[in-house]
């Protein structure tokens, strides 16, 4: 009898200490990209599926990437440049709850229509080997290039922004004026910008805007052509 409590101790410690805390519960696994630019963000929703709280890091791993490309990483308030691959900051998830605090770009400077595939793992600050992994296929191509065909926005970095952040957009050649506008939840312009029909890059600023959830517009021509969301951290 003594052998047989034993062994269920045992068992218990190992499923225990094997037992995983963290699930994925979204995440975007495949990024179209065009040649050239920069891609994202890529989304990821984890939840800590554990009876407490925990401290997790977050950490990338190049499964291929091609020769000049820079991948950046969002993981909590903090967004690390393409030299760090483990996050410095833990990000506290409480029980049951889903962060969605994971963002990912790519910025494709090889020019090249070539895959960059790239593997992210979240996991306990106290314990690598409690987390989970997911990853993502980055696929650049030259024959998703809406550059030339029609008004859009196509990325911004970084996300959450602090101070600032850069919006790449794309117009048309027959555009004649165009504006940036940044709203608030219920609609209301917080701030109105003129860009230059001539570029493709913008830098907003966002130092003076309260931490919270924004929205970006692109305004051609006096219409509304496209709308993204906007996350602001201070």
């Amino acid at each position: 009898m003594k052998k047989i409590s034993l062994l269920i101790i045992a068992s218990f410690m190992v499923a225990f200490g094997f037992s995983q805390s963290f699930q994925v519960i979204t995440a975007d696994t495949i990024m179209h990209c065009i040649v050239g630019g920069t891609c994202g963000p890529s989304h990821a929703t984890i939840r800590n599926i554990s009876g407490s709280s925990k401290s997790a890091l977050c950490k990338r791993a190049m499964i291929y990437e091609n020769s000049g490309d820079m991948n950046y990483f969002c993981w909590g308030a903090t967004c690390y440049p393409p030299s760090t691959n483990v996050s410095v900051t833990p990000q506290v998830l409480n029980p049951s709850v889903n962060d969605s605090t994971f963002y990912a770009y790519v910025v494709n400077s090889s020019n090249l229509a070539i895959n960059d595939t790239i593997k992210y793992t979240v996991f306990d600050q106290s314990n690598v080997n409690d987390s989970v992994s997911w990853t993502v296929v980055w696929m650049f191509s030259t024959g998703i290039n809406e550059l030339a065909t029609k008004n859009s926005l196509l990325s911004s970095y970084p996300e959450p922004s602090n101070e600032s952040t850069l919006i790449q957009y794309s117009l048309t050649k027959d555009v004649r004026a165009a504006k940036l506008k940044v709203m608030d939840m219920i609609g209301s312009t917080v701030a109105e910008y003129t860009i230059d029909t001539r570029q493709n890059k913008f830098l907003l600023p966002t130092g003076s805007l309260k931490s919270g959830i924004y929205f970006y517009s692109l305004e051609v021509d006096g219409k509304s052509a496209a709308t993204k969301k906007l996350l602001v951290s201070h």
